[in-house]
């Protein structure tokens, strides 16, 4: 090859390499799901008929691990969303995430087990138990067999304080089913998010507990990943506010599972790309002989090439996912032959 022809291939090649290594941040990550069925698949239909007609996303829940007393009445007003709760409760922090849904991908407020158990707790018809053994009673049987147990009630027969009745009649707002009479009955909405124990005494501990919100209507790999990403740093938040050692509120929602990976993708990428030209430099290293300079001349020969097919993926709109990752690891490798044949000529 003629001089002029190297100073001229190697010009063109840096710019190219510097113009691949400016856009490389810009490669959209994730996989389009449509992408994986043929056109004709009804389930490639069911995903054309969410995005035009589904109204509202996915339920998240933030979940709470770990024992909380929510009764008392600090960490019950971190947690609340009624009159007389901290301005940054936790409910109170959906809200306000859901009021920038184009940001965080939060499409209403959060319901509060906490708010509505104290509305049920303050209505005459709402808490009853038997007669005969203090046991529950749906609030739909007759005064006849049941006796009230609402908490103005219950204070001037028992002179108990709202904490007290709280770990008291938990279990019963739990079981109590809504309807037009008793709108605030937990059974239908809580009973399957919260985990307690109650002891000898008949009061009750609260092992888990979550908060559910929605999603707005998440279309592309970029929506679930950042409704992901934004949901998280609302837990982080969360967790912060309350500030009790040994306790972590964490989102979840059905389709975390498929998008947590999308989080880390560059560092696996990065690090998958790194072993593999490692590897590289060492067999060349090996096979030319011990030479050390054509082992690093084919290495970076080899990294070169990697940055220019970043390059064309962001041309091409090729997204970053675990099957480009693979690709771009078995070029690495495949590689190593031809260059090597070049170095020995």
């Amino acid at each position: 090859m003629a001089f002029p022809v190297r100073c001229l291939t190697i010009i063109c090649f840096t710019i190219t390499l510097i113009l691949c290594v400016l856009v490389i941040p810009s490669i959209e990550i994730g996989l389009d799901q449509e992408l994986s069925m043929p056109e004709d698949s009804h389930v490639f239909k069911y995903f054309e008929f969410m995005k035009q007609l589904l109204g509202v996303g996915a339920p998240v829940y933030w979940v709470t691990k770990g024992s909380i007393d929510y009764f008392d009445p600090d960490i019950r007003n971190k947690a609340c969303g009624s009159v007389g709760c901290n301005k940054d409760s936790i409910t109170t922090q959906i809200y306000i995430a859901s009021t920038q849904s184009n940001i965080t991908y939060i499409a209403a407020q959060a319901n509060s087990w906490l708010d509505d158990f104290k509305d049920w707790s303050d209505t005459e018809k709402c808490c009853k138990y038997f007669k005969s053994n203090t046991s529950f009673c749906p609030h739909t049987m007759m005064s006849t067999v049941c006796e009230s147990c609402y908490y103005s009630l219950i204070q001037e027969q028992e002179n108990i304080t709202r904490d007290q009745y709280y770990k008291k009649y938990l279990p019963h707002f739990l079981n109590d089913n809504p309807d037009t009479t008793c709108a605030k009955g937990g059974h239908a909405s809580y009973a399957g998010g919260i985990t307690y124990i109650s002891d000898d005494n008949g009061e009750t501990l609260i092992i888990a507990s979550n908060v559910m919100a929605y999603h707005t209507v998440t279309k592309t790999s970029k929506d679930f990943i950042e409704a992901l990403k934004y949901a998280r740093n609302i837990g982080k938040n969360l967790t912060d506010t309350l500030n009790i050692p040994g306790v972590e509120i964490f989102p979840y929602s059905v389709f975390y599972v498929f998008y947590e990976q999308y989080l880390t993708i560059w560092q696996s990428a990065l690090e998958s790309l790194s072993y593999s030209l490692s590897l590289v430099l060492g067999i060349t290293f090996i096979v030319t002989g011990f030479d050390a300079f054509s082992a690093l001349i084919i290495t970076f020969t080899v990294t070169m090439i990697v940055v220019h097919l970043l390059g064309m993926m962001w041309l091409w709109n090729i997204t970053l996912n675990a099957v480009s990752v693979v690709n771009l690891v078995m070029i690495s490798q495949n590689t190593i032959q031809t260059m090597a044949q070049h170095v020995e000529r």
